[in-house]
Parts: structure tokens; C-alpha cells; sequence
């Protein structure tokens, strides 16, 4: 019950649909759906060198909230976790 008012989101776009709005409009569509669903605090989590969905979470207003640095291995090279969020 402590955490009934956040809610995580996350998305994936296709490479070959990507830079045709789409990210956008799903995440305007979620922020939109927050007042309905009463939740107060929208969060994502996301790698830290992931440097188009920091630039466009940061488009929408999210703050980078936390890092955990050195907490992920893709493709054999270890990078940190960051957690975005905003009120909403």
C-alpha cells in the first residue's frame, strides 16, 4: 500500500519504427492515464548509457531520481541502472 500511488513505466520501440513519434505519444498516453488511475508519481528505470530515452524521459519532465552504478552486463561491458521519475 505504500507505493499505491507510483507506477513504473516502461516502453520499447522498435529500431525500425523508431524517430516516427511513437515513443512520445506512448508516454504522453501514459502520463495522461495517471489522473484517471490516481497515481501521483510516475517512474522508469532504464541503462545509463540508453541516451535517447534519457533525452526525451527529460523531454516529458522526468528527473533522474537514482543510479546504481555498475549493476548491469550487456554485450560483456557492465554499466549502471538509472531511475527517472516525475510527479504527475
Amino acid at each position: 500500500m505504500a507505493l499505491r500511488y507510483t507506477a513504473e513505466m516502461s516502453d520499447y520501440v522498435d529500431g525500425t519504427q523508431r524517430r516516427k513519434s511513437i515513443a512520445s505519444a506512448l508516454i504522453q498516453y501514459t502520463i495522461d492515464q495517471c489522473s484517471e488511475l490516481k497515481i501521483k508519481n510516475l517512474f522508469s528505470r532504464l541503462l545509463e548509457r540508453n541516451m535517447p530515452s534519457i533525452r526525451i524521459l527529460e523531454k516529458f519532465g522526468f528527473d533522474k531520481w537514482g543510479h546504481m552504478p555498475d549493476v548491469a552486463e550487456v554485450d560483456g561491458t557492465t554499466c549502471g541502472h538509472l531511475i527517472y521519475g516525475r510527479k504527475v
